[in-house]
């Protein structure tokens, strides 16, 4: 036998609402009219109970000239009002005046009157009365006989109590209509609210890697969905950035690895033909391919010590320690590179640092290995440190090169950025130094800017690499 799966139907948001809106509406107007409905009910009662005692009290006055007289033996009262004098006399109860027989003694009342049913031999209510029953004042009689005066009125043939009484009936039996009603009201209302987002989810859907610059719709009206679009928007363009970034990452990837592994080829050929028979060419290839394949293993090593830094694979070892100790350690790697270099430290006497100790000091050799591949000899240097007010810590790594273009300064941290458009071999390195350098720089939590400085006493136009922790 085949099942027939059945299709679950979805709400649409604006359903959703509309349902939430209307229940909420529905019950507190509903919560309200049985809250004034209640209200009126208790300041009915209060009116009837004042006008119970009211009658309480003429009927107790009247009462004292009929009873054990001869005079008629009835007290007007109104049509709607009925009573009852009972004479007490040995635990037996005798009617001595009424304009009913339906309603027995009834317990005492104390403040207020109560509500009472009269119910007949099957259990079903005949009459719902409101009474008072109180004991009366000596009544011109002798011995100590206790009479009760009895007041109430038939609430069953009160047509306000009636009307009172069914208010609430009538509002619940209204119910459905009036919650179709606030439903479609609040389904339209919510549909043309969120008509906004509806457009921008088909806008969004048709946006793509390669569409990235598409931006959602907007309203321009200052609230909430012109909010979400702009913070979307914002998204769209750092993602169309890092997009561009990557595909640039990877353009360049591919035209550093292109070189070398082109060399490599072009020499494993030429050892193929006839490099096997030539010493001297045998030589200069292998030593060509070696130097390309250092080239490719430096530049895989600073791309994968990138990746491990903005991964947070590798996280910095704060400790303390004084700048003194590192400027004696660069010393002597500077001095290692280039035996001429002339450098010179500007700093304060004691002064100490709190950061990763080897992560600092590869991005400040960075930063100076920088200088020695593009500065005139003999290389001159000046590495100055200072802290300003909020104990921020500044690394200046000052050269007498020729600086930065203008123009590209900014773009000196980006990968295998070199100064030039060619991205050509001749300075020397992969362009990755100064991006592992402020990689290294934004994972210790500071900044690191490149600009030009001239020396006025010497008029020398110098590079400037400075990091602030």
């Amino acid at each position: 036998m085949k099942t027939i799966k059945i299709k679950k139907i979805k709400r649409s948001v604006p359903g959703k609402l509309a349902l939430r809106f209307t229940f909420i509406l529905v019950s507190v107007v509903i919560g309200l009219i049985l809250l004034f409905s209640r209200i009126q009910m208790l300041d009915f009662l209060d009116q009837r109970n004042t006008e119970i005692k009211r009658w309480v009290l003429f009927i107790d006055r009247v009462a004292q000239q009929h009873i054990d007289s001869d005079s008629e033996k009835e007290i007007r009262v109104p049509k709607f009002l009925y009573y009852s004098i009972f004479k007490v006399e040995q635990n037996k109860t005798t009617v001595v005046l009424s304009n009913t027989n339906e309603v027995p003694l009834l317990p005492e009342t104390e403040r207020r009157s109560e509500q009472y049913s009269v119910k007949n031999e099957t259990g079903a209510e005949v009459m719902k009365i409101y009474y008072f029953s109180t004991l009366a004042q000596k009544i011109n009689c002798t011995g100590n006989e206790e009479y009760y005066i009895q007041v109430w009125f038939d609430l069953g043939n009160d047509s306000m109590y009636q009307s009172k009484q069914s208010l609430p009936k009538i509002f619940l039996i209204s119910f459905i209509p009036v919650f179709l009603i606030c439903y479609l009201i609040a389904y339209l209302i919510a549909r043309r609210t969120i008509k906004p987002v509806v457009k921008m989810t088909n806008a969004a859907r048709q946006i793509s890697s390669s569409t990235l610059d598409s931006l959602l719709p907007q309203k321009n009206d200052g609230d909430e969905l012109d909010l979400l679009a702009e913070t979307f928007n914002n998204l769209f363009i750092r993602l169309k950035k890092d997009f561009d970034r990557e595909r640039q990452f990877t353009s360049d990837v591919s035209h550093e690895l292109k070189t070398p592994v082109a060399v490599i080829l072009g020499q494993a050929n030429l050892l193929r033909r006839w490099g096997k028979d030539d010493p001297a060419q045998l030589e200069r290839s292998i030593d060509s391919i070696i130097k390309e394949t250092k080239s490719m293993q430096a530049i895989i090593e600073n791309l994968l010590q990138i990746a491990r830094i903005e991964s947070g694979r590798m996280k910095p070892e704060v400790e303390t320690f004084p700048f003194s100790e590192l400027a004696s350690q660069i010393e002597t790697e500077v001095t290692s590179i280039d035996s001429e270099a002339e450098i010179k430290f500007d700093y304060p006497e004691g002064i100490t640092l709190e950061s990763d100790y080897e992560l600092l000091r590869q991005a400040v050799m960075t930063a100076v290995s920088n200088s020695i591949k593009f500065c005139p000899k003999p290389l001159k240097l000046i590495i100055a440190v200072k802290k300003d007010e909020t104990q921020k810590t500044s690394i200046e790594i000052i050269d007498n090169g020729p600086g930065f273009s203008e123009k590209k300064t900014a773009s000196v941290f980006e990968r295998f950025y070199r100064g030039d458009d060619a991205h050509t071999r001749t300075a020397g390195g992969s362009g990755l130094g100064l991006s592992i350098a402020k990689t290294i720089v934004e994972a210790l939590g500071g900044t690191i800017s490149a600009y030009n400085s001239t020396d006025e006493s010497q008029n020398v136009l110098g590079a400037v690499i400075k990091i602030v922790l």
